[in-house]
């Protein structure tokens, strides 16, 4: 009962005394084995134990067979589970020694290991019967034993006290525990009948003239606001609107969408917001399900939606004399939102206006807003949290303010977001959150620093990251949990100051029920549990929604009848849950195949059933695994994976069938990876095994052309021996595999020892695939060969989008820069831009600035006009700075600026530098070069390589003495280098002078490493969200 399993194995001792010489052997010969136990909740204790008893008579023949031989035969391994849990020893003898003239006493001096815990049963001296729990001290401590054997004698009572007592009804709880529940869920509290529209129009009154509603372009008073929303309330009433209807919205964040929701509620209709992200069949499902009388829309996206009744809305309304509707009732529905399906089609969940009133005047008390306060409206309006953010400021006399499309998904435009329109309360999703929190330093946390509340909810909150937000930034951070049919929320806790300093969980609890909502953690028998036992979570009270639209089927499934109350709903969440002991709720996972991705709710048989449905696709499973740790965020690493059955055996064209699941599947369903599997892995019982699931390769396993004989399989074999994956793709790419300047030194010493022929790091660099490398050594000779890679400009990656200029540190060489192409989209060109010696512009120039015009010229012939996109390391990126300065004053667009660990040649002295040498830190970088450069050569370079190297090095601190900055008008994103940073260095001041506005992302590593592939594992991804 307390693991919430009705099916178990128990290990059960026998003497195995079987036969004349077992009997009279001297020792213990006893066996353990499994019995498997089934409980039945409709029965009695009696009844059970008369089944249990049969099933001992017939396991006696098994004596012999010894417990390691059935570990053995079947077929389990060391990890797997135990073949059985709890021990049951039944001592039927009798203990006294009867002797001729002596006393004596039987007295135990040792039971052997207990794996986990073992109930032996006896007579004692007095004729009644004693047990005797032992167990293993490394997992239960004397506490947990003492409540063991306190609930355990507690049940035994109520079985003695009532024979008929079925083994479902038997109460875990003691009454004080009882108690404790109850009062937890003791949340009722008295609403006016009112909804959502009627909370509004009072507010407005009493402050008409207060800023309500804002974004980049419009600004709505109170009083401005309701005219508007009453407007066009009489303008759906004019298209046909009722109460009761449904109407639904697709619009762009801006003033106009949450104008548009309160108007529909005006009506007393239900809002449907649809994700103009999302795919065209998958809105046509939506449509199909909630016939809406009407859509809104704007003029860009009409043409989406043929076949349904358009408004198009994106300008204000011409004021009227009509009086509001207020045709609302508490019994409407509010609004509807779509969630995954496990049936392959997304269900509508329908949520009243009491429950999102209750949800609403909850939160007002709670967590009180002012006059003073601005809200962030930046969640997309498909998700639920959305709904408070659309409503709560209003009902309070606050502000709320409209973000851009897509800020949500920049840190840093959040940034920029919060100071400009100081910001006092939002909401992350915690995913991003911790995306947040990257972006920010003790220097630009000032943009958080109007936050007086901040909201989490939609997936786990991990400790750590609270800790850590709360460090930098100081903003009071708050835990919500709920399911969308919930009203959003139904639990609270605070994830921060002396509640958060007591959690020792990995995330934050999910906390205390909310106003007239109860939180249930019952067994499988229906029963409540204990607290610190793990049981489903259930939910009750006003809050719960009215149902799945269109489906009573589900809605009979998941809203069942509430045991504990008569005439009530109980919410079946799914969730897996235990209490603490201060009350709160603890997250545990998951009882089904649900589960969130950055708070976005996915049912993975939604996947399933599309998959199977591809084109020559028989069996399809998705699963959520880590297989890449550089795309975590807020310490979730997991990615979905689509794992196939072709129904031909043939091999699936796993590219066509994905860009088959983006036209069907929101972005976020969508896996990422489409492994085709000979057969699914079944466990012993005939299951899916989900463990036992590959996990993609990071390289390329399918082709559309397989490597040729000669060149090319020799190409793709040294491609696989150093990526650790076989590569069969003749158009598979060294780096986007996973290969870096390092890892293409070793290939070209590997392929100059196969070839013996001269290859160099040059050839892989602008030929990185397969085919394209072994057309170069096909067709080179090594004369041209030796220039490969050493040329003022190295390709580093060839797309059809716009392209990222990278350039070259002290070194000279823009090399290190490859292992961009494992991070960015696929449409970016990585162009390289070089100083080889002897004509290079580091060893002929007389001054930084000459350098500057040199490659600036280099610039302009790859790309005469904007946006451009430039990249430094070091020395590359002051030169990044002065050509962005130089592309500026020619009027060009600067789109990026990137610097890695660079900073402005005012900042150091470098005459100093050149008088008394190279100093240690410049010395220290070299030879770590020289050592990479050497071993990953294998002996196949030239010390002509490093004497270049070398000379660069020299060169940039002579250019470096006479440079000076010229300042750039735009932005520049500067990752610095956090264990190597000069004391009292302060970036924000350093660049001041030279840039308008600096992001500062720090790294934990030294100014050599920041360009390492190790430290791109963090940084690539970073650039990769920033440049999209």
């Amino acid at each position: 009962r307390l693991c919430g399993r009705t099916e178990y194995a128990a290990g059960f001792i026998f003497m195995r005394r079987m036969g004349s010489a077992a009997l009279t052997a001297t020792g213990p010969v006893l066996n353990v084995l499994p019995m498997a136990i089934q409980l039945d909740a409709a029965e009695t204790l009696p009844q059970l134990a008369q089944r249990l008893s049969s099933q001992l008579k017939k396991m006696r023949r098994h004596q012999r067979y010894d417990a390691e031989q059935i570990v053995r035969d079947s077929g389990n391994a060391a990890g797997d589970e135990p073949l059985f849990g709890p021990v049951l020893n039944v001592k039927v003898f009798e203990y006294q020694l009867d002797l001729p003239g002596i006393s004596a006493k039987t007295h135990t001096l040792a039971t052997g290991p207990v794996n986990d815990l073992e109930l032996a049963l006896f007579p004692d001296d007095s004729g009644g019967l004693t047990l005797e729990i032992l167990a293993n001290k490394q997992r239960y401590d004397h506490a947990t034993l003492s409540a063991h054997i306190a609930r355990l004698t507690a049940m035994l009572s109520q079985f003695a006290a009532s024979p008929a007592l079925r083994c479902g009804d038997v109460d875990l709880l003691s009454p004080d525990e009882a108690q404790r529940l109850a009062a937890i869920n003791d949340t009722g509290v008295m609403l006016p009948e009112t909804t959502l529209s009627a909370l509004v129009a009072a507010q407005a009154a009493k402050t008409p003239d207060a800023i309500a509603l804002v974004d980049a372009r419009w600004q709505f008073s109170y009083r401005e606001m309701r005219e508007q929303v009453v407007a066009l309330a009489h303008q759906l009433r004019e298209r046909g609107v009722k109460p009761g209807d449904c109407v639904a919205v697709a619009l762009p964040r801006s003033v106009f969408l949450t104008l548009a929701l309160h108007g529909i509620v005006e009506t007393g209709a239900a809002w449907l917001p649809l994700d103009t992200g999302y795919p065209d069949d998958r809105l046509r499902m939506m449509l199909e399900d909630a016939q809406p009388s009407l859509l809104i829309t704007s003029a860009d996206q009409q043409s989406r939606f043929s076949g349904v009744e358009t408004l198009c809305y994106s300008a204000p309304l011409p004021v009227t004399n009509g009086a509001p509707l207020a045709l609302s009732r508490p019994a409407h529905t509010a609004y509807i939102i779509f969630t995954s399906g496990s049936t392959g089609r997304p269900k509508g969940v329908m949520v009243g206006q009491t429950a999102i009133v209750n949800r609403l005047l909850w939160m007002q008390n709670h967590y009180p807003l002012t006059a003073d306060d601005v809200v962030a409206q930046k969640t997309p309006c498909s998700f639920d949290v959305s709904v408070w953010e659309f409503w709560w400021p209003f009902i309070a006399g606050a502000r709320l303010v409209m973000a851009e499309p897509d800020t949500h998904r920049d840190p840093l435009a959040m940034q920029q977001f919060f100071c400009q329109y100081g910001i006092t309360t939002t909401h992350f999703v915690p995913s991003m959150l911790a995306a947040f929190v990257a972006s920010l330093t003790s220097e630009n946390s000032d943009s958080c620093r109007s936050l007086k509340r901040v909201f989490c909810s939609g997936e786990a909150l991990p400790t750590g990251l609270c800790r850590e937000w709360e460090q930098l930034t100081g903003a009071p951070l708050h835990n919500l949990y709920g399911p969308t049919e919930a009203a959003v929320d139904v639990s609270w806790y605070p994830a921060c100051g002396p509640e958060l300093a007591v959690v020792t969980g990995s995330s934050v609890p999910i906390g205390f029920p909310v106003w007239n909502t109860g939180l249930r953690i019952l067994d499988a028998m229906m029963r409540p549990v204990p607290p610190g036992v793990a049981g489903d979570l259930y939910l009750t009270g006003i809050q719960l929604a009215q149902g799945y639209l269109g489906r009573p089927d589900l809605t009979a499934s998941r809203f069942i009848a509430d045991p504990f109350v008569p005439g009530e709903r109980m919410y079946r969440t799914g969730d897996v849950a235990r209490w603490l002991e201060n009350g709160a709720v603890e997250y545990l996972g998951r009882s089904d195949d649900q589960l969130k991705i950055r708070g976005q709710r996915i049912e993975l048989g939604e996947i399933d059933r599309v998959m199977s449905a591809l084109p020559d696709v028989a069996q399809a499973v998705a699963h959520a695994c880590v297989f890449n740790q550089a795309a975590a965020t807020g310490g979730d690493a997991r990615q979905l994976v689509g794992y196939l059955i072709a129904e031909s055996g043939l091999p699936l064209d796993t590219r066509a069938l994905q860009e088959s699941l983006r036209e069907q599947l929101p972005p976020h369903m969508v896996p990422v990876v489409l492994l085709q599997l000979d057969a699914l892995p079944l466990s012993a019982n005939g299951k899916l095994d989900r463990k036992a699931l590959p996990l993609p390769q990071r390289v390329s396993t399918t082709s559309g052309r397989a490597p040729l004989p000669g060149i090319e399989t020799t190409v793709a074999q040294a491609f696989s021996a150093l990526l650790g994956g076989e590569v069969n793709d003749a158009e598979a790419d060294f780096f986007a595999l996973g290969g870096h300047s390092l890892l293409a030194m070793r290939l070209a010493a590997q392929l100059s020892r196969t070839f013996a022929r001269q290859v160099t790091p040059g050839q892989v660099m602008v030929a990185s695939t397969v085919g394209k490398l072994s057309a170069l050594l096909a067709t080179e000779d090594d004369a041209s060969a030796q220039r490969l890679g050493y040329e003022a400009i190295l390709p580093l990656r060839e797309s059809h989008g716009p392209t990222l200029f990278c350039f070259h540190p002290a070194s000279g060489f823009a090399w290190q820069f490859s292992v961009l192409a494992r991070y960015l989209s696929e449409r970016w060109n990585i162009t390289g831009i070089q100083s080889p010696r002897p004509n290079g512009p580091m060893q002929t120039a007389a001054t930084l600035d000459d350098v500057c015009e040199h490659h600036l010229a280099t610039l302009l012939a790859q790309q005469p006009h904007g946006p451009y996109y430039l990249f430094g390391y070091s020395l590359g990126g002051t030169l990044a700075q002065g050509i962005a300065a130089r592309l500026r004053q020619r009027g060009e667009t600067v789109a990026f600026l990137g610097l890695l660990d660079t900073w402005p040649p005012e900042t150091q002295n470098w005459a100093a530098k050149e008088a008394n040498g190279l100093d240690p830190e410049v010395l220290a970088e070299i030879a770590r070069e020289r050592e990479a450069f050497i071993a990953a050569q294998q002996g196949q370079g030239s010390d002509a390589l490093f004497s270049a190297i070398e000379g660069n090095y020299a060169d940039a601190v002579r250019l470096l003495t006479t440079a000076h900055s010229v300042p750039f008008d735009g932005t520049a994103t500067l990752f610095v280098a956090e264990r190597t940073l000069p004391e009292g260095m302060d970036p924000h001041s350093a660049w001041a002078p030279w840039v308008n506005t600096l992001v500062v992302y720090r790294q934990d590593c030294a100014h050599v490493d920041i360009i390492s592939p190790q430290a791109f594992e963090k940084i690539g991804p970073m650039l990769g969200e920033i440049l999209g």
